[in-house]
């Protein structure tokens, strides 16, 4: 039931994707596709190093940082996938975590820690809008 879940997330992925290249402060060119739905616009995708306490307690680790904005009348919250596909990692969530959800025209930030070291060439963002 999961894999045909994670089949039809994929090709809608696939199929509604629209890649932007940005460019990062250290001039890293990175593509990120999205697959978004109605009411909602992600207005930024960054990545720093920090340490992590459980991940990396000394090392600064990969951390995305997603911006996710609900351009909709109706308070909304949204599960966020983050996927590395050359790293073959992801992580993800719920935005916001906690508290009320998201009211029209409002913004959150939320970051999302990876065990990676450098910065990745590609990033897919996948958000679905929890009913």
């Amino acid at each position: 039931m999961i894999r045909n879940k994670i089949g039809v997330v994929l090709l809608a992925l696939a199929m509604t994707a629209i890649l932007i290249t940005p460019v990062l402060a250290d001039g890293h060119k990175m593509d990120v596709t999205y697959k978004l739905p109605s009411g909602v616009e992600v207005t930024a995708v960054d990545t720093e190093f920090a340490t992590h306490g459980i991940l990396s307690p000394e090392k600064p680790c990969l951390h995305v940082v997603l911006t996710l904005k609900n351009t909709s009348q109706e308070e909304g919250r949204y599960q966020v996938y983050i996927i590395l596909p050359e790293e073959n990692k992801s992580a993800g969530g719920v935005m916001p975590r906690t508290g009320d959800p998201l009211a029209g025209g409002a913004e959150v930030s939320e970051k999302y820690p990876f065990q990676l070291y450098e910065a990745p060439k590609q990033i897919t963002v996948m958000v679905d809008k929890i009913k």
